[in-house]
């Protein structure tokens, strides 16, 4: 029995753990030099479709910008299921990773990890200009 709290995926051992950890002010002098980065998970269950997911994600990330704006912010992405019949990802699935998290969510994100692909944004990651809805399909 592995007793590891960690889920084994290669995204997670790639993130520098100074990026990653809480961003709780600490009471060192100079604290307040740069924010510390804050790590995002959704796992995509089979129940869920693209506008729940997307929601939940969206979600997530609006509370992380209200709550620590400036940090940087990492994204994971987990999927369950959402196979189509060729063995890849269903339309859903394939939407979620491709269309929303790089296509719409990536400006406000450092990093996203998915099953598919792990990108860098190479500019600072935005906090304003997030509309209080996500976009539907």
């Amino acid at each position: 029995m592995d007793d590891s709290t960690e889920k084994p995926s290669a995204a997670r051992r790639t993130v520098r753990p100074e990026d990653t950890h809480n961003a709780v002010p600490s009471e060192e002098p100079g604290a307040d030099a740069k924010p510390k980065g804050i790590a995002l998970y959704h796992d995509m269950r089979v129940e869920e479709d693209f506008a729940k997911c997307a929601t939940r994600i969206f979600s997530i990330l609006k509370k992380a910008a209200a709550t620590s704006p400036g940090a940087p912010r990492y994204l994971y992405l987990d999927i369950q299921g959402h196979r189509n019949a060729a063995g890849g990802y269903d339309a859903d699935a394939f939407e979620i990773i491709q269309e929303f998290l790089m296509g719409f969510l990536s400006p406000y994100l450092t990093e996203i990890s998915t099953p598919l692909y792990q990108a860098r944004n190479p500019n600072r990651s935005r906090t304003s200009g997030m509309s209080s809805r996500c976009g539907s399909r």
